[in-house]
């Protein structure tokens, strides 16, 4: 169910749990930002339903403390019920086994489990594990349309979102751009009925805005997308998700030309570890992103540090400094993939 006017967290930045980032050595100039893709959110909390085992409820609970490996340990051994295989697609997802989540899914076929959420949590795996050209044959199979006709009837802001990322990855940019825009009507209405402020819906609807301004960068219309993602990180009108999104792609946009104010914004997102010359991300995205798009922040933050001839700053960032020097990168070429997730478990 949704929260109301005192919700905390909001509506739609609570469904954004997972991300994918891919790195790959470009030209700085050229390189390319980060994008989204969303998972479903949750559902009933797992004692709801008398199939749910004790041992089942231990796993989810670790998994919401961000626990993954406890909670996978806890499954394993465990008889492979649709609940236990649900659960561990989603540790798997968060993980970042793309092949151990789809082979979790693949399994839950057996059950027989006609759920729009599973279906959402299917695309979103798939593109994340870079087999979004496997999307369609896989809805198809479940007979889901994501032909944006037939996601207008659908009426789902997350299938929507996920159609469009599975787009973007195809290159397919323009009806991305069309799925987009309707994901983002679609949640407008939604929060409209539910009597959020202006700036509230354009809080919750960050993470799209993002995804748009992706989609404008990519197809070469960058002073748009600077301007959204300068915008949304003045304004702070965005999750911390949304946010981190932005400024490494305002970055990548930028490059070199205001090293200073990129290391400025970049500084926001990070803090000293208890770790000797360690670095690690603001609590408030430690669990939110992945390891790759941790990987494409910190890199960006060296670059950065690099061209401001701080080395010893630059390789006090620790190993991602280590890996990208070792390979001579002198820039970096970044995407991303957010989704948001349903949890067959209980709303925190």
């Amino acid at each position: 169910s949704s929260p109301r006017r005192s919700r905390s967290p909001t509506k739609f930045s609570r469904r954004l749990r997972a991300t994918r980032t891919r790195c790959d050595a470009r030209l700085w100039r050229t390189s390319s930002p980060t994008r989204r893709t969303r998972r479903s959110r949750p559902s009933a909390p797992p004692s709801a339903s008398p199939s749910i085992s004790a041992t089942t409820s231990q796993a989810y609970c670790y998994y919401r403390q961000n626990k993954l490996q406890e909670a996978l340990d806890i499954l394993n051994g465990q008889e492979e019920t649709a609940a236990v295989l649900q659960l561990e697609s989603q540790i798997y997802y968060r993980l970042g086994r793309m092949n151990d989540c789809m082979s979790s899914y693949e399994k839950l076929q057996k059950f027989k489990v006609d759920s729009i959420d599973l279906k959402i949590n299917i695309i979103a795996a798939l593109v994340a594990g870079g087999r979004a050209s496997e999307v369609q044959v896989a809805m198809k199979a479940q007979k889901v349309d994501l032909t944006t006709r037939a996601l207008r009837d659908t009426r789902s802001f997350e299938l929507a979102y996920n159609s469009a990322c599975t787009l973007i990855e195809n290159k397919k940019y323009s009806e991305a751009k069309e799925q987009l825009d309707l994901a983002k009507r679609i949640g407008k209405e939604e929060l409209m009925v539910e009597d959020y402020a202006e700036d509230e819906i354009e809080y919750e609807l960050a993470p799209v805005s993002v995804q748009l301004a992706y989609v404008q960068q990519l197809q070469g219309q960058t002073q748009e997308a600077m301007e959204t993602y300068a915008n949304m990180i003045n304004k702070k009108s965005g999750d911390p998700s949304s946010l981190a999104v932005a400024t490494t792609n305002l970055i990548s946009i930028k490059g070199t030309k205001d090293v200073a104010d990129g290391l400025r914004k970049l500084d926001r997102l990070v803090e000293k570890s208890t770790a000797p010359n360690q670095l690690q991300l603001i609590e408030s995205l430690e669990f939110k992103l992945s390891s790759r798009q941790k990987e494409a922040l910190y890199s960006a933050r060296v670059l950065l540090l690099l061209h401001a001839n701080k080395i010893d700053q630059g390789t006090r960032v620790g190993q991602w400094a280590a890996w990208y020097v070792s390979r001579q990168c002198v820039s970096c070429f970044t995407s991303s993939c957010s989704s948001c997730e349903r949890k067959e478990g209980p709303e925190s």
